[in-house]
């Protein structure tokens, strides 16, 4: 059984390069499923396929090749391999698909000829010129974006021109993420409720990879506590334990300690700067950008905040041990990083213009740019997000589950009254319910002025114009 999801787009501009002979490029972080579509383009056209995770030299490289095609290569050293690689490739008339691509740069920059004439970029530009030789089409996957940025980031990098597309592989939509885990189940013979699903689907941000390893760690008809338990383990000593003490390994020690106070909630540069004196913090800023680790969220030239890209490495980074920083509770984590809500906080986050959006009952929210987005939990109770914009704030409640009850609706009044008394004028109070609403909420939001209802359609229309990942 397949459980191929939500690729369509990605699909069909890959198949539109194949078909015309082109180069695509793919990136994103660990488990969003870039391999799965290079798998999917070999299935449906052939190729041929090499993991750089696990070709650590040429005679590696010449066994991979052997074992997909029957067909030895023949090379003095790891110039001339690439070289054979191309020219049987074009001889077979068989696309390649090269997964984890920098790792072949790396490696091959190591060892002679290469080594002492320019090292990876010596390899790339060697890259480039066999691609642009070649009339195969070509597909590349790179999670070490700092190195891709060192290579290709540039236009006068060796690589920067050798692509003819570049795609951006997010996590998939919530709901996909859900049919995933679904189909995870089955395929196992353990049916997973719709309910405990949902909750793979929240805790994993949509991640594929992440989703499998939850799906696949869960016992028979788990029920959603035993989705938070199971997801927990794999937190603390499980497979997302071990993904992301690899992880840092890969990073200098300055990296880590932002990435630290980062997810422990404190984002604006001044607060990232008092609590890490002694190193540049601008160097180890720009290389966590360069590997998407973080994004750069600009309010104003005087507000800049800095957000961990995966919210499962956040979680991670907060739940455990560094020094002088005290570690963060998973249930604090739930509201505060994991899940909808957070998600939705980060959405915001990159309104920077005015936007207009129709909601469920036909009314036409506005919200201007935004100043500033945070959750509220005091001694008034609690908001899911209160966004301050240019012109008041909006007061926003988050529902994440089946169709949405008008009990929700009191939640939102409440949320509306707190925003009011900390942020003074309040434009709007907004509902987001993903999978909709009950009949008896939208009959009784009618009844009440001010009162928005969004659901994932309005919510991605948001996110598609800011350019934010869809939900």
């Amino acid at each position: 059984m397949k459980t191929f999801l939500d690729r369509e787009e990605e699909i069909k501009t890959l198949t539109r390069i194949f078909r015309a002979g082109g180069k695509a490029l793919l990136k994103g972080l660990r488990g969003v499923g870039k391999t799965t579509l290079l798998l999917h383009l070999r299935e449906k056209y052939g190729g041929i396929y090499l993991d750089f995770q696990r070709i650590m030299r040429p005679n590696h490289l010449s066994k991979v090749f052997e074992d997909e095609t029957g067909v030895r290569l023949e090379f003095e050293d790891a110039y001339h391999c690439l070289e054979e690689l191309f020219e049987k490739a074009k001889r077979l008339k068989l696309p390649l698909m090269f997964d984890e691509f920098t790792e072949l740069l790396v490696r091959f920059g190591a060892v002679h000829p290469y080594r002492g004439s320019g090292g990876k970029d010596a390899v790339a530009s060697h890259l480039r010129s066999l691609l642009q030789e070649s009339r195969l089409p070509a597909f590349f996957s790179a999670t070490s974006l700092k190195t891709l940025v060192e290579v290709a980031g540039e236009y006068t990098k060796p690589l920067a021109r050798a692509f003819d597309v570049v795609i951006t592989v997010h996590p998939l939509k919530l709901a996909d993420a859900k049919k995933l885990a679904e189909k995870l189940a089955k395929l196992m013979e353990a049916p997973i409720s719709s309910g405990s699903a949902l909750r793979v689907a929240e805790l994993t941000g949509g991640n594929p990879g992440y989703v499998r390893a939850l799906t696949y760690m869960l016992p028979r008809g788990p029920t959603e506590d035993e989705v938070e338990e199971s997801f927990q383990f794999l937190l603390r000593e499980g497979y997302f334990n071990a993904l992301f003490s690899g992880l840092v390994r890969e990073l200098s020690p300055s990296e880590v300690e932002v990435l630290h106070v980062l997810a422990r909630g404190y984002n604006r540069y001044s607060q990232v700067e008092k609590m890490t004196p002694g190193i540049n913090l601008n160097e180890a800023l720009s290389a966590l950008l360069q590997r998407g680790l973080v994004t750069r969220v600009e309010f104003s030239r005087k507000e800049v905040r800095y957000v961990i890209t995966d919210k499962v490495l956040e979680a991670w980074l907060a739940m455990i041990p560094f020094p002088s920083m005290r570690q963060t509770p998973y249930k604090r984590l739930r509201v505060a990083t994991l899940g909808f809500e957070a998600l939705l906080r980060e959405l915001f986050m990159h309104i920077r213009s005015e936007v207009e959006v129709k909601d469920t009952l036909g009314r036409m929210l506005v919200i201007p740019p935004v100043k500033t987005v945070y959750r509220y939990e005091g001694a008034l109770g609690e908001v899911d997000a209160v966004v301050v914009t240019m012109e008041g704030s909006i007061a926003v409640e988050a529902y994440f589950r089946e169709k949405c009850p008008p009990e929700k609706l009191e939640q939102l009044e409440r949320s509306i009254a707190i925003a009011e008394k900390r942020e003074g004028k309040v434009l709007a109070g907004v509902l987001v319910s993903y999978f909709g609403f009950e009949k008896r909420t939208l009959k009784d939001a009618k009844q009440r002025e001010g009162i928005f209802l969004l659901t994932e359609r309005e919510v991605n229309k948001i996110a598609a114009r800011f350019g934010y990942r869809q939900l």
